[in-house]
Order: structure tokens, then C-alpha cells, then sequence
């Protein structure tokens, strides 16, 4: 049997809790050693002893936690040559001793929380640090040896604006971070904005605005994933990856979650009760075969490399495209004629071709949407990667740019459905075959049932 060569740590402890964040966590700091014995029984009695490949420390704020605690827990594990073992941290703990400890433990990437440099808007999601303390957090973590970095940003938060975002990322961009994450805000009901909502949160449309920003802002990067961006592939995140290619890891912790033998399963929630039994699940839950295959098909439409047909038909023992792929009924001719039009939003003289052009989508509109659709799966399954679809998305945010110019002749029933198409795609809901899988399991039920959270 194989074992996972991936762990993730759970350390719930926090200053306080920022108000978007709903992951489990305490400020109790009196509670620490009595976890770390509990995390060491919960590492003892389930870990294989086998080689990682990656170790995830993640929370929660890890680095509320003493530096001999960590040196603990990761001397109960053996590892790899050149393994990756990631460590978040909040700007106002790292310091320059505690980092130097760190990569003295063999700590060799560090995944910083910014969020933004905005100081105002800091202030209000509940971030206890401000943009100096971030700067000077990437600047100790550069100047001691730490190679690989890792920056969060979060769009979409109250009060900010494209501008705001667009400062945050130049100024990673400036710094030539490594690694950064993008995440949009999104208001959990556990979280404190989730209690008493927030005013002035950019809607679905600006958050869309942002994102495509970003993706003009940082095109040195490899854009490998719908939310990260890394300078060159030394600097993917592994752990990740593993989640994304829907292979098994360990989940230590209290609330950590865990995938082994088929069997998805998280760890007592409730931090007391951890303390007392670290070995309580909350839940468990195996896997069949169809949903291990679904499962692996929309992770892997989350990165850049998209699914392998071949592999996992071996894998499943299915035939893919006699399952999902449905013959399209449109010749060549008329696809390449459809397609051609839709290329042809950024003339010139849009302007003045803006009625033709609405009346030819309109026209065009249920025969398009397939073809897209099925352009897209091909590419997928020839192994083509998002870059090129990038492109697509650029191009259908046009329809937004067409009737921006004209906006009070707009007609409202004919824009939403639009705008429902621009959502799907800023998603990566892109393609037939996602769709149907997620009508049969949303990523939000996965959500519930895996825990994973993507960093």
C-alpha cells in the first residue's frame, strides 16, 4: 500500500480572529502546550513513517507558535530529498530570530498573509499588522535566505477599489515575489463580516474587473492555477499541487482534514475535545469509484496543465470522451465562422459596429455558447493549457467593454444573460463536461466533505 507523501498541520492559534476568516482557531494561548502533546499523539499513532514530499504548517497563525514546539513536529517526520515545507506566517510575528529558527528546522517556504497594503482597509477585515510590518516581513524573510515566498492578497474587500488592488500587486510585482496568491473575498456565514455584514464590498463585476487585472499586471508569472501565479515552476506550490492532482495526505490537528486509502475524514473540530482524544474524527467518509473520478476531473480544471484523458482512463478504466464528450453537430466551417465573429469584438471601429455585432451574438448566441464549449474541452484533452483560454475570457469580457460605451441603450434581460456567461467563465466553470459534474457535486459540497483550503 501506498502512503501520502503530503501532511498538513493544523496550529489554531491566533491573536484574534481577522473578520473574513472562518477556519477553526482560538486566542486562548494557554492552551498550546496541551495541543502540541495532542498533536504529537495524533503525528505518533497515524503518521506511517514514511518519506514526505511536503509538509504544510497552516492555521490558524503558526507562527503564534513557539519555535521549539515546531522543531517537535517536524522531527517526528522523515522526508524526501528536497522536500517542501511551507510555513505560514503574519507580517507582526516575523521577525528576523524566529524566521532564522525556521530555516535552521529545515522551513523552506514561507507564505506571508498580506492581504493588502492598504493600512485603512487592513483596519477593517480585523488585520492586527500594516504595510510597513508586511514590507518589512518580505524584506527579513529575502535578506535571511528564504528563496521561495509566497504573498496572499485578498480583492474584493470593503472599501477597496481597482485602483487600491492595483497597487498591492505592483507592489509584489516591484519586490519580484516568488509566489502569490490571489483569493477573492467571500463572506462566510462562521465569520465575523458573516455575523454583521460590511458596507461598500465591490460587487461580482468589480471583483471580475480585478481579477483580469491581475492577470494583465502579472504576466511575467506562470499563472498555473486559477488562483496562484508563480515566477517559474521551482516555485508552484507542491503541496497544492497535490490537492489539485486529487492525490492523498495526511491531516493532523484539530479540524485538519485527511485523505487516505480512499477515505476522506476531518478531525474533531471542537479544540477542547482534541486536546482530550487528538485521535476523535468529526467525520469520515469513502470514496467510490465515480466519485474519486469526478472529483479528479474538476480539481484538475483548476490548473494550468488541466486533466490527463489518457492516464485517467487507465486510472478509472473508462473510455472519457464516450462518457462525457458529445458529438457536435456543427460543421467545421460553421464553428470557424461563429468563432471568427466573436474574435472580431476588438475592431477599431467598434463603435460603429456595435448594433451588428449585438445583433449577430444575439443570432449566434445558443449555437456559439456550444461550440465555445466544445472548444474548450478539446483543448483540454489535447493538453492545451489555460493560457490560451485566457484569451477567451479576455475576449468575452468585451461584451461588458461593447456595452459600457452605450450603457442607457442597454437591454437589461440580454446583459445579465451575459454577465451570467462572464461569471461562469472568470470560474473556470468553461466547459460541458465541469457543468455536469457539478450538478452532481458542487465544489461547495466538496468543500464539506474534503476541508481543503487552498493557500
Amino acid at each position: 500500500m501506498e502512503y501520502p507523501k503530503s501532511a498538513y498541520i493544523h496550529i489554531p492559534f491566533c491573536n484574534s480572529k481577522c473578520y473574513y476568516c472562518a477556519f477553526i482557531s482560538t486566542v486562548n494561548q494557554k492552551l498550546q502546550t496541551g495541543y502540541l502533546i495532542s498533536l504529537l499523539k495524533d503525528i505518533d499513532t497515524n503518521y506511517k513513517k514514511n518519506l514526505l514530499s511536503t509538509l504544510y504548517f497552516g492555521g490558524g497563525t503558526p507562527s503564534k507558535m513557539p519555535v521549539d514546539y515546531v522543531k517537535k513536529i517536524i522531527n517526528k517526520f522523515e522526508f524526501e530529498e528536497n522536500p517542501e515545507i511551507t510555513f505560514e506566517i503574519n507580517p507582526e510575528n516575523a521577525t528576523k530570530d524566529y524566521l532564522l529558527c525556521l530555516k535552521e528546522f529545515g522551513i523552506n517556504r514561507i507564505s506571508i498573509g498580506i492581504q493588502t497594503f492598504n493600512d485603512d482597509i487592513l483596519k477593517i477585515i480585523g488585520r492586527r499588522h500594516d504595510s510597513k510590518q508586511a514590507l518589512s516581513a518580505l524584506k527579513i524573510a529575502k535578506d535571511i535566505g528564504f528563496d521561495n515566498i509566497s504573498a496572499d492578497l485578498i480583492y474584493g474587500l470593503p472599501n477597496q477599489t481597482i485602483s487600491d488592488f492595483n497597487n498591492d500587486l505592483q507592489c509584489l510585482k516591484s519586490l519580484n515575489i516568488p509566489h502569490i496568491s490571489l483569493y477573492g473575498l467571500k463572506i462566510e456565514e462562521n465569520s465575523i463580516f458573516g455575523k454583521k455584514r460590511p458596507n461598500n464590498i465591490p460587487d461580482d463585476d468589480a471583483q471580475a474587473d480585478m481579477y483580469l487585472m491581475a492577470i494583465k499586471i502579472l504576466n511575467n508569472y506562470n499563472h498555473y492555477e486559477i488562483s496562484n501565479f508563480a515566477l517559474s515552476d521551482e516555485y508552484k506550490s507542491r503541496h497544492n499541487l497535490n490537492y489539485w492532482k486529487n492525490n492523498e495526505y495526511y491531516g493532523f490537528g484539530c479540524a485538519a482534514h485527511g485523505y487516505e486509502n480512499c477515505i476522506r475524514y476531518a478531525n474533531i473540530f471542537d479544540i477542547h475535545k482534541y486536546i482530550e482524544n487528538p485521535l476523535l474524527k468529526d467525520f469520515g467518509h469513502t470514496e467510490t469509484k465515480e466519485e474519486k473520478l469526478q472529483e479528479e476531473i474538476f480539481l484538475g480544471f483548476r490548473i494550468t496543465d488541466g486533466i490527463n484523458i489518457e492516464n485517467i482512463n487507465k486510472k478509472y478504466k473508462i473510455n472519457f470522451e464516450k462518457k462525457y464528450v458529445k458529438k457536435n453537430k456543427f460543421t467545421d466551417l460553421e464553428s470557424k465562422n461563429a468563432l471568427k465573429t466573436f474574435y472580431q469584438f476588438k475592431a477599431k471601429d467598434k463603435l460603429e459596429k456595435k448594433l451588428e455585432l449585438e445583433k449577430q451574438l444575439i443570432e449566434l448566441e445558443n449555437k456559439f455558447a456550444y461550440i465555445i464549449e466544445q472548444e474548450k474541452l478539446e483543448k483540454n484533452l489535447m493538453g492545451i493549457n489555460y493560457g490560451e483560454i485566457n484569451q477567451v475570457v479576455q475576449k468575452k469580457f468585451l461584451y461588458r467593454e461593447i456595452y459600457e460605451l452605450d450603457r442607457e441603450h442597454k437591454k437589461k434581460q440580454f446583459y445579465d444573460e451575459q454577465r451570467n456567461i462572464l461569471y461562469q467563465t472568470r470560474n473556470y466553470q468553461q466547459n460541458k463536461v465541469l457543468r455536469e459534474i457539478l450538478k452532481q457535486k458542487t465544489i461547495n459540497k466538496f468543500k464539506d466533505i474534503t476541508g481543503v483550503h487552498f493557500h
